[in-house]
């Protein structure tokens, strides 16, 4: 029965089954709605479809790695192998999720997976761990578009030293860099906005109510020396009379006022990101 079908027509089957949406594998660990901290639970996706036929596997599988979530050395080692075996699937990776595990084979994965656009960074870290993947990882890597993870309150030696390492790929090295997004609740601090005000970004997104405590703080000042910022995405509207009240107390420039914008949420497509997203894919197509 499945021969009968045509090859892009079971691509496109499989690709409506197999594929994540943006907002929920991006998704940040935490996230407030409402009164309620909610939990980020990996999108689950019908991957037993693989086990239909050989041709399905084949077709499949592509499609299944196009958007990849690494987790433990373990799962980068399987992957790493996998790729190695068979090169096409590396090379149709767009989307990484790298959540721990940085151990020596994420080095491999990346590299054997050139045409990645997107990556979330969780810096959850043992003090036991290994930071020699990322280093070779972030060395491979030419992200377009960064989600950032990391709670700066707690941290040891090795995620303050990943930390270090993944502001100095922001401000010197990902020059291919244009949108950064950060989790709510974010403490912002000079670590993070000086090598924001360095890098090639175009757009930043916020909680509106984290980017009102930088502007009090004048941190917002400072990344808002980006050369190449264009916008300020704020989420949230709630707090968008508050906020321009306050840009201008502050004295903002009128052309810095002009870049901030305000959405309901990580989803909306009053973004740059949506854009920006969609040429990458354009770029990366086969």
């Amino acid at each position: 029965m499945d021969a009968l079908l045509p090859e892009e027509l079971l691509r496109e089957i499989l690709s409506h089954n197999l594929t994540t949406a943006l907002d929920a594998f991006f998704h940040f660990h935490f996230r407030w709605e409402g009164p309620a901290r909610v939990l980020y639970v990996p999108p689950s996706r019908s991957s037993h479809l693989l086990l239909v036929s050989k041709r399905w596997l084949r077709v499949g599988t592509p499609l299944l790695y196009a958007s990849l979530r690494l987790a433990s050395p373990e799962h980068a080692g399987v992957v790493a192998t996998l790729f190695r075996r068979e090169p096409g699937v590396g090379r149709a990776v767009r989307w990484l999720r790298l959540e721990g595990g940085f151990g020596r084979d994420l080095g491999h994965v990346v590299k054997l997976a050139p045409g990645i656009h997107s990556v979330y960074v969780g810096l959850e870290m043992r003090s036991r761990d290994s930071v020699a993947g990322l280093k070779h990882a972030f060395a491979a890597l030419s992200p377009v578009c960064l989600w950032i993870e990391d709670d700066a309150h707690r941290g040891n030696r090795k995620i303050h030293e990943a930390r270090m390492l993944l502001y100095t790929h922001i401000a010197n090295v990902w020059q291919s860099l244009k949108t950064v997004t950060l989790p709510e609740h974010c403490w912002m601090h000079l670590a993070l906005a000086i090598p924001l005000a360095k890098s090639s970004i175009e757009e930043l997104s916020c909680d509106a109510f984290d980017a009102n405590k930088w502007i009090e703080e004048g941190l917002m000042g400072r990344i808002l020396d980006a050369a190449h910022l264009r916008r300020v995405v704020c989420r949230g509207t709630t707090a968008e009379r508050g906020m321009r009240r306050l840009l201008k107390v502050r004295g903002l420039a009128p052309a810095d006022v002009a870049k901030f914008s305000f959405v309901h949420g990580p989803g909306d497509d009053n973004m740059l990101l949506q854009s920006i997203l969609a040429e990458a894919e354009s770029e990366n197509a086969p």
